[in-house]
């Protein structure tokens, strides 16, 4: 897995914040990738009010890691999708195969390699459930 930290300035992820990031490369054999944004802010100051400006993914950035055959995206807020365009990501990623991780906990975290461990509750007939979500980093050195 890999954690990819987005510029605090962004307000949508596209298809051109995403080819033009510094770690992009760095997807390249990744199944998995967890978006750090500014929601993670959210997480420190315990705002439970629900926020209708987060950072979410538009459709061409959804189609760019469906293209991407990624296993996984998480996102640090109650949804993948930006606000303004909730349902097609949706519609685009899970039509792939991949697998949704919102609402994850990244205040602390940093971009980089790591192992990403989720232990979903089994609850039978249900699309989605809660899980615990660990992430352990890799050192290379």
């Amino acid at each position: 897995s890999w954690v990819m930290e987005i510029p605090p300035d962004v307000t949508t992820i596209t298809r051109q914040i995403l080819e033009t990031h510094k770690d992009i490369k760095q997807l390249e054999g990744v199944d998995r990738v967890l978006f750090k944004t500014q929601n993670s802010n959210l997480w420190e100051t315990h705002s439970s009010a629900f926020q209708e400006n987060y950072v979410g993914l538009d459709s061409s950035g959804a189609h760019l890691l469906a293209e991407m055959r990624l296993k996984l995206i998480g996102l640090d807020y109650l949804s993948i999708a930006s606000y303004k365009d909730t349902q097609n990501p949706h519609q685009i990623l899970l039509s792939q195969g991949i697998t949704l991780l919102e609402g994850i906990n990244l205040s602390g975290i940093t971009s980089g390699p790591y192992q990403l461990v989720c232990a979903p509750l089994l609850i039978q007939g249900c699309e989605g459930a809660p899980v615990r979500a660990f992430l352990i980093r890799y050192d290379y050195e």
